[in-house]
C-alpha cells in the first residue's frame, strides 16, 4: 500500500461523510493504492453506523476507541495503517481534486533526508460565510498561517498542522508518534514536529499548496476564544516538556498577565462583533491582541494550577468545536 489516509473523528457524522466522499474520488489516482483509516474517538452521533456501512462495502477501515483526544486517535490509526506514507486529515477537511496526488508527488520528489508535506487548507465558502475575522485567522497564524510561510522548502515546525500533513509511516512510528499527554487538539502536532526536527535524521517540513482542501468548520468569536484558552492550557504542558521553548510559547508574558481583562480588549471585542457581520475588516493587530489575551489567560491558568492541571484534560464542550483543528 502506498498511502494511508488517517482520519480521527468525534461527533461529526455529516461533515465526515463529505470528507469520505471526496476521498473516494481521489483514491484511484494513487499508484500503489490508497486506503482510508477512520478512527472513531468515542462518537455518539451515529458515526459508528456510517462507518460500518462503508466498511462493509470495502471503502474504508474503521477503528473504534474510547474517547481520548486526537493524539491518541491518530496514533491508533497510524499503527493500524498499511501504507508507506501516512496522511493525517481532519474530519472536517474536504479534499479538492488532485489532493492525494499532490501529497504523493511531493514524497516522490528527489531530495535530501526525510520530509513531511504540509497541504493548503482554506475555509469552505459553500458551507460557511468567510468573514474578515476568519480570513485573518486562516492566513496569519492563529488558526492557520499559510500567509506567513516564506520558504516552502524549509517550513518552521510551528506550521505542522496535523489536519492536512503527510510523512513516512516508518518515520512517524520511529519518533514515537504524537504525545498522548495532550488531551485536546492543541500543540500535540507541533510538539511532534519539534521532536522530529531534532532527531538524528531530522524531518524537514515542505509546503505544497496544490494539496488543497476546504475547511468545513463554522467558527464564531466565542468558539475561537474558547479554542485559544484551550491552546494556552496545552501550551503549558508543551513548555513543561520543552523548557527551552518557554519564551516562544509566551510563558513569561502569561506569568505577568493582569487578572482583569483590559478595557481596550473589551472595546476590541465590541468592534469585531459589529464589524464582522457587516464584512468590514479591522486591522490585523485588533484580532491578534483580542485572541492573544485568551491564549495567555489559558496558559496563565494552567501555570498557576501546577502539573496536575497540565495533565491530559479532554476539551470542554465549547472547545470540542475545534477538535482535530
Amino acid at each position: 500500500m502506498r498511502l494511508s489516509v488517517v482520519v480521527p473523528t468525534f461527533d461529526r457524522r455529516e461533515r465526515l461523510a463529505r470528507t469520505l466522499a471526496a476521498l473516494e474520488e481521489e483514491r484511484p489516482a494513487i499508484e500503489g493504492g490508497a486506503e482510508v483509516v477512520v478512527v472513531d474517538d468515542g462518537s455518539s452521533d451515529g458515526t459508528s453506523g456510517l462507518l460500518s456501512s462503508r466498511e462493509a462495502e470495502g471503502r474504508l477501515r474503521a477503528l473504534r476507541v474510547a474517547h481520548g483526544g486526537p493524539a491518541r486517535a491518530r496514533n491508533a490509526g497510524a499503527r493500524a495503517a498499511l501504507g508507506e506514507i501516512l496522511l493525517f486529515l481532519g474530519d472536517d477537511i474536504v479534499p479538492e481534486p488532485g489532493f492525494l496526488a499532490a501529497h504523493d508527488a511531493a514524497h516522490r520528489e528527489a531530495g535530501e533526508g526525510r520530509r513531511a508535506v504540509l497541504g493548503r487548507t482554506e475555509w469552505d465558502p459553500s458551507r460557511i460565510r468567510v468573514t474578515p475575522m476568519l480570513r485573518h485567522l486562516d492566513r496569519h497564524g492563529l488558526q492557520f498561517g499559510f500567509g506567513l510561510i516564506r520558504d516552502p522548502e524549509r517550513v518552521p515546525v510551528w506550521f505542522f498542522y496535523a489536519s492536512n500533513v503527510s510523512l513516512p509511516r516508518e518515520t512517524f512510528l520511529e519518533l514515537g508518534g504524537f504525545d498522548e499527554g495532550f488531551g485536546g487538539a492543541a500543540w500535540e502536532d507541533v510538539e511532534f514536529a519539534f521532536r522530529a526536527a531534532r532527531a538524528p535524521c531530522p524531518l524537514r517540513l515542505v509546503y505544497r499548496p496544490a494539496a488543497r482542501a476546504r475547511h468545513d468548520h463554522p467558527t464564531t468569536l466565542e468558539s475561537f476564544r474558547a479554542r485559544q484558552r484551550a491552546s494556552g492550557r496545552a501550551a503549558a504542558l508543551f513548555a513543561e516538556k520543552h523548557p527551552e521553548l518557554a519564551p516562544d510559547l509566551g510563558v513569561g508574558e502569561a506569568r505577568s498577565l493582569p487578572e482583569e481583562r483590559p478595557y481596550f480588549l473589551r472595546v476590541a471585542e465590541r468592534l469585531v462583533r459589529v464589524a464582522d457581520p457587516l464584512g468590514l475588516p479591522l486591522p490585523g493587530r485588533v484580532y491578534d491582541k483580542l485572541f492573544r489575551w485568551d491564549y495567555l489567560s489559558g496558559l496563565s491558568e494552567s501555570l498557576r494550577g501546577g502539573a496536575s492541571s497540565r495533565a491530559a484534560a479532554l476539551p470542554s464542550e465549547a472547545e470540542r468545536l475545534h477538535s482535530f483543528r
